[in-house]
């Protein structure tokens, strides 16, 4: 008969630098993980990364600040369901360049993102389509995300 240890129920596996970063986290803790990202050689605060979300999206706002033409996007009309718990019509789609990462280590990635005139707490959302396409590696313990890219492994830590 197996009993399972009640000292510890679920073990953590950690790196070194995993508990370096851990001690700057008032833990246990049930923060989102936002970040910075170079999106169109702009930087854009505030990047939700978000395991739930079926799409990569930014706002009307962002795509209007990011000086993007009107011919860069191809028009769509779908519904987005259940964000902000409404219905949001997407009225196009675009193709961006996001940079992860840091001068010594980063990832340049195309990604296509829908554009919704809604206001969000988020500037973006990068979802399931880039993550999983990129096996992105997500610690919500330490609030970091991991990625290979040719210079090594990609730290992106919480903005």
């Amino acid at each position: 008969m197996y009993f399972p240890s009640t000292r510890n129920p679920s073990p953590k596996i950690q790196s070194p630098s995993d508990q370096k970063i851990m001690k700057n986290i008032k833990r246990p803790h049930s923060n989102p993980l936002a970040i910075n990202i170079l999106m169109n050689r702009y930087m854009v605060q505030r990047v939700l990364i978000d395991t739930g979300s079926s799409v990569n999206l930014i706002t009307l706002r962002v795509y209007e600040k990011l000086g993007l033409k009107k011919v860069d996007h191809t028009k769509v009309m779908f519904p987005l369901v259940k964000l902000g718990d409404k219905t949001v019509s997407v009225a196009k789609t675009m193709n961006l360049i996001v940079i992860l990462g840091n001068e010594v280590h980063k990832r340049t990635i195309y990604a296509k993102f829908v554009v919704v005139d809604i206001s969000l707490s988020y500037n973006a959302i990068l979802g399931r389509p880039i993550l999983n396409s990129n096996n992105i590696l997500i610690n919500m313990d330490c609030l970091y995300l991991k990625l290979l890219a040719l210079s090594g492994i990609v730290v992106v830590k919480r903005s």
